[in-house]
């Protein structure tokens, strides 16, 4: 795993000839090049405990975030407050899904 700037990094996904495994050893006859794939990472955080979703994801990947029904919540006596919608970097999520892109 390799860090980035806050909130990304890279991890090992497998080497150029198809392995997955991030330590082998080689038995080598001839000239060998070996060449690591890494895919990028993001991380997501959910500020509601009750919201499900937060951690690393993949780039590209869909991030499937979640937070369970609620009762309106009472802010004064005339007003009651109920979840509509996320804002993600200035951006309505009406959905519980978001795709992770560089």
């Amino acid at each position: 795993m390799v860090s980035f700037a806050l909130g990304s990094r890279v991890i090992f996904d497998h080497w150029s000839d198809g392995s997955t495994q991030a330590t082998r050893t080689l038995d080598l006859e001839d000239d060998t090049n070996l060449t690591p794939v890494y895919v990028t990472q993001y991380q997501l955080t959910l500020t509601d405990p009750a919201a499900t979703g937060s951690g690393w994801h993949n780039q590209g990947s869909v991030a499937e975030i979640s937070i369970p029904p609620t009762d309106p919540i009472a802010a004064s006596k005339s007003l009651k407050l109920i979840f509509r919608d996320l804002v993600l970097l200035d951006r309505r999520v009406k959905r519980g899904l978001l795709t992770l892109r560089s």
